[in-house]
């Protein structure tokens, strides 16, 4: 039975599927733990996701670090919806291993924003502000993207306090 907590997405990610890019460490129906507060806050972009689905390693480990209880990964509904259109249209073999992630770990869900600060405004590309804003509203340490040249880097760092990694440098720098 699909969680309430994906609101109908669940629905949307029914597809029959050959392949597993990511192996899950936790049993479809197994319930999830809740996270350590220390255990410390990822926000992903879709990119992220996507490509650890598609077979990307150092993607696949932000993704298992994740199931793993090493870090606590965090997506915006717009990730979300994202992630399912694009799997959908560019590899929709991969659906059922997107679904029994979020059944199996499901990552914390956060809306998003209607509202964006004029600075994100300033230093974000526009298909990106609402992701990057949901970031700072929930209040994420670090945030993994695989586009970094839609964000300047240095100055959203220095007024958000927020580390923008790409997946390679998300490894390294959380030992995942």
């Amino acid at each position: 039975m699909p969680s309430a907590r994906f609101n109908g997405y669940s629905k949307l990610l029914k597809y029959p599927s050959r392949k597993f890019w990511l192996t899950l460490s936790a049993s479809e129906g197994e319930k999830r733990k809740m996270p350590d507060a220390a255990i410390i806050s990822v926000f992903a972009d879709t990119n992220v996701l996507f490509s650890a689905f598609y077979g990307s390693a150092n993607n696949a480990r932000v993704i298992q670090a994740h199931i793993s209880d090493k870090i606590r990964l965090v997506i915006s509904q717009k990730v979300l919806e994202e992630l399912v259109k694009n799997v959908r249209n560019k590899e929709p073999q991969a659906l059922n291993s997107v679904e029994k992630f979020l059944r199996a770990s499901p990552p914390k869900i956060v809306k998003t924003p209607n509202l964006i600060d004029p600075e994100i405004k300033r230093f974000v590309h526009p298909k990106d502000q609402t992701i990057f804003q949901a970031a700072v509203n929930a209040r994420v340490k670090y945030f993994v993207t695989g586009n970094t040249k839609d964000y300047s880097v240095a100055n959203l760092q220095k007024k958000y306090k927020i580390a923008i990694l790409t997946p390679s440098a998300a490894v390294q720098k959380l030992n995942l």
